[in-house]
């Protein structure tokens, strides 16, 4: 069953907490020190949560929990946290944090595109090299051996056992 923003599946009380701590800016690992549940627990419900939102991550969950007034702006266990400004003003800044993260995740998601193409054109044009440089070595070594044998060492002048190949090996 698909859920909007205006039917969001009910939470549970915990789950409801659980989102009161998320929303208070605390970590997994705070909210779960601060329950006295495991981090696992904690992982788990804001998985629920965020399916029950339909959020697209925890800005957007805020976000929404906050235009469906599921926030207890300081009342419940959280009552520490600021209480939430009814005046929209808050719901307009997590809007525009939540439109902000989603361009800044598309720009990684750009730069790591190009970043595995410039990889895969350098890892090509490296394997482009070495078969370049093996292909040379084969005739350095050809010509070498020729010249040993005695093709061309008499018009040379040249004595073909002091002649040995270059060293084309990578340094």
């Amino acid at each position: 069953m698909h859920h909007s923003l205006q039917e969001p599946r009910r939470l549970s009380a915990r789950e409801r907490e659980v989102l009161n701590l998320i929303a208070s800016g605390l970590s997994s690992k705070q909210i779960a020190a601060q329950l006295g549940i495991a981090f696992k627990t904690v992982v788990c419900h804001r998985t629920n949560i965020i399916a029950k939102m339909n959020a697209s991550n925890t800005a957007d969950l805020i976000h929404k929990a906050s235009l469906e007034g599921l926030l207890d702006g300081g009342t419940g266990r959280n009552a520490g946290a600021d209480s939430l400004p009814k005046d929209g003003k808050l719901e307009g800044q997590i809007g525009t944090l939540s439109s902000s993260f989603q361009q800044y995740r598309e720009t990684l998601r750009g730069e790591l595109g190009r970043y595995r193409l410039l990889r895969q054109e350098r890892i090509r044009l490296l394997t482009e090299f070495n078969d370049e440089r093996r292909e040379l070595e084969k005739g350095v070594q050809k010509l070498f051996y020729s010249l040993k044998a005695g093709g061309g060492s008499q018009t040379s002048g040249h004595n073909p056992d002091a002649f040995s190949p270059p060293d084309l090996s990578p340094r």
